[in-house]
């Protein structure tokens, strides 16, 4: 992972296939200056190219599988990834469906 104020070599990182899906979502990143992020967006292979690198994230509904929740998806195909999940605070800690929202953390 890179620290702040250094960048890496676009395509440092080892391919998604070398490597589990939760280690690449967590260690892909690539720190760009604004003028380094404006001419990679104008370049739309590079932008495919890295969105076809980035593994696809599935979750399975049974970890969801609890009255309520269903109401609180808007699609019920994208469900938060349970290790980067938004759980809201509630005065009412015990009840799941107060503290579940849709959103993950992004890093």
């Amino acid at each position: 992972m890179c620290t702040p104020g250094t960048t890496e070599p676009y395509g440092a990182l080892l391919s998604p296939r070398d490597q589990s899906t939760q280690e690449y979502l967590q260690n892909a990143s690539n720190l760009l200056t604004p003028e380094q992020l404006h001419k990679r967006a104008l370049d739309d292979a590079v932008l495919q190219a890295e969105f076809y690198e980035t593994p696809m994230n599935f979750v399975d509904p049974k970890e969801y599988n609890i009255p309520g929740v269903v109401r609180k998806n808007r699609y019920k195909t994208i469900l938060p990834n349970t290790h980067s999940r938004v759980c809201l605070k509630t005065k009412e800690e015990g009840d799941f469906l107060s503290t579940y929202v849709n959103a993950n953390y992004l890093k």
